[in-house]
């Protein structure tokens, strides 16, 4: 008697469940084996039998690469074979070495040259960092700690500190020699993007394309000072200031007036010198905050 359930057929390349495989994302090839064994499961397709199936559901070129395998057309190597000599020329294709270190320092890399300027874009890059650590992890290649430390290194500066600052609010109770959780990282992150601020002043900073300039985006505090405030060099203000300290010594071991009246013309001019100094010192400090940071 005939079976009244036979297996059902492999599907045609093209059909909607075929299996594909893009050659153009070699990472997906896992997937694709993954696929086309659970169908030969299904339709009860063994041995090397599989091996003509395999070259259906790949692209022109893919197919011409595999063929000329000595394992594709062999019939004493077998189908475990051939597929092993595929994996070869697509590195993690086994479950191995999918991600490594100087893949993952690359993609920091990246990140820190282009900057995380809001929510969106970190969660795209929090996505693939995470895939990249968390295998990295997995594989014991790197440590919890490890992985905090290169998730906080992809920040650039005025946001690491943003978030730092938050983590020790937040984590008051942490080991200083400890490093923070990543999750409590993700979290400070996405507060720190929050709100009007969350538009770091990178963005508007031009980079300099010049040979030996830092790749990398430059933090700058708004630099300007009041219009009306007086241009002052650094050698006229440390002259008035100890010119103001001279006076006030003379002051403190004399109570009377000084006995000529060129020494007290000179102690009146420095006193009005010292009175307009404080008076002005909000907008002198401005500038020379700003000529220090030059």
């Amino acid at each position: 008697m005939a079976d009244q359930n036979p297996p059902p057929h492999m599907p045609l390349s093209g059909e909607r469940i075929a299996p594909k495989f893009d050659s153009s994302k070699p990472r997906e090839i896992r997937k694709f084996w993954e696929d086309i064994e659970t169908l030969f499961k299904r339709c009860g397709v063994t041995g090397n039998n599989r091996k003509p199936w395999i070259l259906r559901y790949v692209d022109s070129d893919t197919h011409d690469f595999w063929e000329s395998f000595e394992e594709a057309s062999s019939i004493d190597l077998t189908y475990e074979e051939f597929k092993a000599k595929i994996n070869t020329f697509y590195p993690g294709a086994d479950g191995t070495r999918c991600h490594t270190t100087g893949e993952l320092y690359v993609y920091i890399e990246q990140a820190l040259a282009n900057g995380l300027q809001d929510k969106d874009e970190y969660a795209a890059f929090a996505r693939g960092f995470m895939q990249k650590s968390q295998y990295l992890l997995k594989k014991e290649v790197i440590l919890k700690n490890k992985q905090s430390r290169f998730l906080l290194s992809a920040l650039q500066p005025e946001l690491q500190a943003r978030v730092v600052q938050r983590l020790e609010i937040v984590c008051k109770d942490q080991e200083p020699d400890a490093a923070y959780p990543v999750d409590e990282i993700d979290k400070a992150i996405q507060f720190c993007l929050i709100g009007p601020t969350s538009t770091l002043s990178a963005a508007s900073t031009p980079h300099d394309p010049s040979p030996g300039a830092s790749p990398f985006p430059i933090m700058q505090r708004d630099q300007s000072t009041p219009s009306d405030a007086p241009t002052i060099k650094m050698e006229d203000l440390v002259r008035t200031l100890t010119q103001i300290n001279s006076t006030m010594d003379r002051l403190n071991r004399t109570s009377t007036p000084p006995p000529n009246t060129a020494s007290r013309s000179y102690d009146q001019t420095t006193l009005q010198a010292a009175g307009v100094l404080l008076r002005r010192w909000p907008s002198y400090h401005a500038q020379l905050c700003c000529s220090c940071r030059v």
